[in-house]
């Protein structure tokens, strides 16, 4: 499966102050969850948290999922069941900016995740996830990431 995700933001007036900066771009996405208009952060792996702020901000994310195994194991009457394993491979690029914006200024990642989806307790749906981003320009650099979620719906 194939899922592209695409986000632009501008804010204007003086309702943010200078150094907050309307958006921050970096870090991790904390889940399957997607950008809202309301959205301050946004997401851009491979790069620490926060590392770019401005007024103006935009992502582009192309991201391949597939299956690893359909596993539906649990064993014995142990209350942990595996559900399935899921891979993903991801090429991202964005940029928050104050003035114009300027393509050589994108900052661009790649990575790839490891995900099993769990159930705990007999109904409590779990995400696990393990991964690796590659920031490709200066400000980037090689980050792992583990995350434990809980999916929105149950």
């Amino acid at each position: 499966m194939l899922l592209a995700r695409v986000f632009a933001g501008a804010a204007r007036g003086k309702s943010f102050p200078e150094a907050q900066k309307a958006f921050q771009l970096g870090g991790d996405n904390p889940g399957d969850v997607g950008l809202f208009v309301e959205s301050q952060n946004v997401y851009l792996r491979g790069y620490p948290i926060n590392a770019f702020r401005g007024r103006k901000a935009g992502l582009a994310s192309l991201e391949y999922r597939f299956p690893i195994s359909d596993r539906e194991h649990g064993w014995d009457s142990r209350p942990l069941f595996v559900k399935k394993v899921h891979g993903a491979i991801f090429a991202e690029a964005g940029n928050a900016w104050d003035l114009a914006f300027h393509g050589p200024e994108l900052k661009r990642s790649v990575g790839c995740e490891l995900k099993m989806d769990l159930v705990v307790a007999y109904v409590v749906p779990i995400t696990w996830k393990a991964g690796i981003a590659q920031g490709l320009d200066e400000e980037g650099k090689s980050t792992f990431v583990f995350g434990l979620w809980m999916p929105l719906e149950l």
